[in-house]
């Protein structure tokens, strides 16, 4: 939630959303006989935005869904979206509801998904013998004895089950609704705020729960609701003294033990104290851990993943938790070690991701964790095979325009500070072409280069990594690499900003005029500012990144692009940074060797 917003680029043929209110879509939908597609979002998910940038936009993926359905998209978390949020049961975000004309739910999908799997999902939605609506009718039929096990069966899938949730509580007997199961049930099913059906349904039963599942037991249930709520003004930068105040009325205890759990985690989302917020961690759980034991495992679960490579102490910390929890024979052990293993993952360190990803392995107690461990553990060594062999390749479509021009990169020898290695030049046909390299072990900055007749006709950046990847012109670059991550993080999340493109459109646009003289001081003072506010908004990414990101690897692949090295403040601070974290990489002894010259 607290991700860096990257506003989606405004391309040509890109999804078209309607803006009006739900009633005004549904009329819409039933005058053009379409199937509404609702894109279910939050301002803090990062797989939302992920999607609104990289793949709404492009034009095969607007040409299809323009065509065939009425867009909508809306905020999960205010006005209409609560209600269509509750209305379709969604859990997981970003959630893309099918429904008829309307309103009513056909199907659904839900998370990310590369341009061509989008675009399925919404052919599966034109489909009836496909649609999730029909699939899972028979479920109208299911006995109150069958009822909780089919309920966590359309959990499992992003079904919605608020409603159906819903009839089933009411259908019970006092006897039947006062049990271990439905308390278990209503936790794992029921809303995530003290708000709506199942929670007002447990406040009016909370003393008869209670005596059957324990008084401690009840009050967490409720704990864990009000601190989410708490935590949602927090996201919102809203003082959240009125969650409190509503706690202290309705007569619990635990104002402070939520006051404490979230300025806890101010050390982290806010002051990126991560070092205090280690030292201080272990006295919150020694004072609540008795009676809140699910607050064992929110650094791991919810701090850990994102944060805990940020800082030694907080690593340790988070490791040595994880650690105890696990020898508890705690009943979420795989799903810990396997956080853990994705977080070193994403900070491309490959051998304790292999490690604990093991770990997860030897531990797992079901079939679908087994499965899921090991596919992990096959992408982790093949990315190490595909390091060792050190070959990139880049298979690229799409420059018909290119035809019988050549195509080649250039890029840094990893051995030779400050020489370049260049690949044979390849003729491109029938707009296709495929570029293979050697000697990159770790990913580097290059050139790619289209001539022709010995004149460049394009040009730009690209990071080189080792792996086989595909390329094409789109989202308004000229070699776009798909699913290669230190692009994206190095060069796209600057280059498809939207202040960016408008800075660096405005000073195109400038030094192309016919009436552009730089020995006119007006007009060179023009390009300054130019130059300036387009060097802003790059910068304002690069040292954002720079500071936040927790792959060392982007630090300093973002610290060459940026030049930080040479910031006239704090360069050498930066580039000694840089040494502690590689030592020998080629990219901070050309560093190096500049500040020498």
């Amino acid at each position: 939630m607290f991700a860096l917003l990257l506003l989606p680029f405004l391309g040509q043929g890109q999804m078209v959303f309607e803006e009006g209110d739900w009633t005004s879509v549904k009329a819409k939908a039933k005058q053009e006989n379409k199937i509404i597609f609702i894109d279910l979002y939050t301002t803090w998910c990062g797989p939302c935005k992920v999607m609104a940038k990289k793949i709404f936009p492009l034009k095969e993926v607007g040409d299809f869904y323009n065509a065939n359905f009425i867009n909508y998209k809306i905020d999960a978390e205010k006005g209409e979206g609560i209600d269509l949020n509750k209305k379709f049961g969604v859990t997981a975000y970003p959630t893309y509801i099918f429904a008829d004309a309307n309103g009513e739910f056909l199907h659904q999908a839900v998370g990310t998904f590369p341009a061509d799997g989008f675009i399925e999902e919404g052919k599966t939605a034109l489909d009836p013998s496909k649609q999730l609506k029909n699939l899972v009718e028979n479920g109208e039929n299911i006995g109150k004895e069958e009822m909780p096990a089919y309920l966590r069966y359309l959990k499992s899938q992003n079904l919605p089950h608020n409603d159906k949730l819903e009839s089933y509580l009411t259908s019970l007997t006092s006897e039947e609704l006062l049990t271990t199961k439905t308390f278990q049930l209503i936790g794992d099913l029921g809303g995530r705020r003290p708000e709506g059906f199942t929670y007002e349904l447990m406040f009016r039963h909370k003393d008869g729960m209670s005596k059957v599942v324990g008084e401690q037991r009840m009050d967490n249930y409720f704990f864990k609701l009000f601190l989410e709520e708490a935590y949602s003004y927090r996201a919102r930068k809203e003082p959240y003294q009125p969650v409190l105040d509503k706690v202290n009325k309705l007569g619990f205890d635990f104002a402070q033990k939520i006051y404490d759990t979230i300025e806890l985690g101010a050390l982290i989302y806010t002051d990126k104290n991560y070092a205090a917020f280690a030292e201080q961690a272990p006295a919150l759980l020694e004072k609540y851990g008795s009676t809140s034991p699910e607050l064992k495992y929110y650094p791991v679960f919810a701090i850990g993943s994102l944060f805990f490579l940020r800082d030694p102490a907080l690593e340790k910390y988070v490791i040595s938790l994880a650690e105890e929890l696990v020898n508890e024979e705690h009943e979420r052990a795989s799903n810990i070690y396997g956080t853990l293993a994705s977080g070193y993952l994403r900070a491309n360190r490959l051998n304790k991701a292999l490690q604990y990803f093991d770990h997860a392995l030897q531990i797992a107690t079901t079939q679908t964790e087994f499965k899921g461990v090991s596919d992990q553990i096959d992408f982790v060594k093949k990315r190490q095979a595909a390091i060792e062999a050190g070959i990139f390749t880049f298979n690229a479509e799409g420059y018909e325009k290119y035809n019988g021009a050549q195509f080649l990169v250039k890029y840094m020898d990893p051995i030779k500070v400050g020489k370049y290695r260049t690949t044979p030049p390849i003729t491109i046909t029938e707009g296709k072409f495929t570029v293979n390299g050697d000697n990159v072990h770790t990913p580097v900055p290059a050139e790619w280069i289209i001539s022709d007749n010995g004149k460049t006709v394009a040009s730009g950046k690209v990071i080189l990594e080792p792996g086989s990847f595909k390329a094409s012109p789109n989202e308004g670059l000229d070699f776009y690499v798909e699913n290669a991550g230190y692009n994206y993080e190095v060069l796209y999340a600057w280059m498809l900003n939207p202040r960016y493109m408008e800075a660096d459109k405005a000073l195109k646009a400038f030094e192309t005029d016919s009436n552009f003289n730089m020995k006119d001081k007006e007009m060179e003072e023009k390009y300054n500012q130019l130059v300036e506010s387009r060097n802003k908004a790059k910068m304002g990414y690069v040292n954002y990144a720079f500071n936040s990101k927790t792959d060392p690897m982007i630090k300093l692949l973002i610290a060459h692009e940026g030049q930080l090295h040479k910031d006239s403040k704090k360069g050498a601070d930066n580039l000694a940074y840089l040494k502690e974290l590689y030592p020998n990489h080629i990219l901070v002894k050309n560093m190096e060797k500049q500040e020498k010259k």
